[in-house]
């Protein structure tokens, strides 16, 4: 069996990522939440990450990739906060990843062992006005063959 190019992996990733409900600004190029306009909103993007090699002695190494989803959302009403829309938005990307049904991982297709939100997912909200954001770390496992 032959191991997926990073590039199919990334954009597998990256087609869950653009069929998120609702969003209106889907990248692999990150903007700065202050540079996307109110009618942009919600804009979520994708950023890869690290990328770990584990060689065992006996197969190929096994890779280890890492990627972020960053989701964006904007509301200017004073008296709501932005974490309401933002909690939602992050559940329906959290969704995106479940195991398909009779599965118990999410393998994107097929191309990686595995694929999942894996780590703190981070929110910033309140000191960015009336924006707040979210980072939802991913982790991509590819088999050693």
């Amino acid at each position: 069996m032959t191991r997926a190019t990073r590039e199919a992996v990334f954009a597998a990733l990256f087609a869950k990522l653009q069929s998120l409900p609702g969003v209106f600004t889907v990248s692999r190029r990150l903007r700065n939440v202050q540079d996307v306009q109110p009618e942009e909103f919600p804009a979520a993007f994708q950023l890869q990450g690290s990328q770990d090699a584990k060689f065992s002695g006996n197969t190929p190494s096994t890779f280890t990739w890492k990627a972020d989803w960053l989701l964006y959302v904007h509301n200017d009403d004073p008296s709501a906060a932005p974490s309401t829309d933002l909690n939602a938005l992050i559940d329906a990307a959290c969704a995106l990843l479940n195991p398909p049904p009779g599965s118990n991982r999410q393998t994107l297709g097929g191309l990686v062992e595995y694929a999942a939100i894996d780590g703190a997912i981070q929110v910033f909200e309140g000191v960015l006005g009336d924006r707040a954001v979210a980072v939802l770390p991913i982790t991509i496992v590819l088999p050693g063959f």
